[in-house]
């Protein structure tokens, strides 16, 4: 999973309806395999250090955090601090800390002397602390926050730096109102602009 993956992955966690009544298991299924992913990658997949965000993420030998054994009540408490991290983030105007618990490390490579740097957390540290780095890192520079109420301004990726809402919904919506404004005004002007009917002064018979 490359960093703009991981990136456009936490959006859509952040914008999923977790709380709807009847989640099927299979759906539930689906979000653990995509958390799962986000914080090791893909089994198989070779990624770049840089989609790492810099680090690799050491779980935490704990049955209870471990991503398969995480209820969905869980995921709720994540979602709500994930679109905190986001919202904030879009907004550029910060957000209070949000508190994490890790341990940092050192993965030496043989007979090379480099060192990779390792964070050692549980799930929910592991997941923000790494969304952290890749927001602050390239790819995060096309994080947004649609200026649309409609959809309570949705934070989204740019699909290229020209986009300015989350969707073409919003994109039409406000060219529509846009439209209308203009009308208004236009039809405001003309009217302003038209010349009064003078009345002339009685005969006196």
């Amino acid at each position: 999973m490359q960093a703009e993956q991981r990136i456009k992955f936490a959006i859509e966690f952040a914008g999923m309806n977790l709380a709807k009544v009847g989640m099927r298991p299979q759906e539930l299924a689906a979000l653990k395999d995509g958390i799962s992913q986000f914080l090791y990658g893909a089994r198989g997949e070779v990624e770049s250090f840089a989609d790492r965000g810099g680090i690799i993420i050491m779980p935490v030998l704990n049955q209870d955090e471990l991503v398969d054994s995480w209820p969905l009540e869980n995921f709720i408490e994540l979602q709500k601090d994930c679109r905190r991290m986001l919202t904030g983030f879009a907004h550029k105007l910060g957000i209070a800390s949000l508190p994490i618990s890790a341990g940092f490390g050192f993965l030496a490579l043989p007979n090379t002397g480099w060192h990779i740097p390792t964070i050692t957390a549980g799930i929910r540290s592991a997941f923000l602390m790494l969304c952290w780095l890749l927001l602050v890192g390239e790819s995060g520079v096309r994080v947004r926050i649609c200026p649309e109420d409609a959809c309570g301004h949705r934070v989204f990726y740019q699909a290229s730096r020209r986009q300015k809402y989350c969707s073409r919904n919003c994109a039409v919506r406000a060219s529509m109102r846009r439209m209308r404004n203009k009308s208004v005004v236009k039809s405001v002007v003309e009217f302003s602009r038209k010349p009064t009917k003078k009345h002339g002064k009685a005969r006196k018979v």
